[in-house]
């Protein structure tokens, strides 16, 4: 995984659980920050990027030592 940032964890503490009545009364919501959530995708394509260029410029290398 490409976590630069941290990743998200959740933790419940719950006391007295009962699942028979509690399946449907349980709602989780999260947000997540728009700039971090772009964050992952844009280091991916920077990296494949990058890889494609570094190929690009080692092939028009000329290394003859003559």
């Amino acid at each position: 995984m490409l976590d630069f940032v941290g990743r998200p964890t959740l933790v419940i503490n719950l006391k007295n659980h009962v699942p028979k009545y509690c399946k449907d009364m349980l709602i989780v919501k999260y947000y997540f920050s728009k700039t971090l959530l772009i964050s992952e995708p844009f280091y991916l394509v920077c990296g494949i990027f990058g890889t494609f260029l570094a190929g690009i410029l080692f092939g028009r290398m000329n290394l003859d030592f003559e």
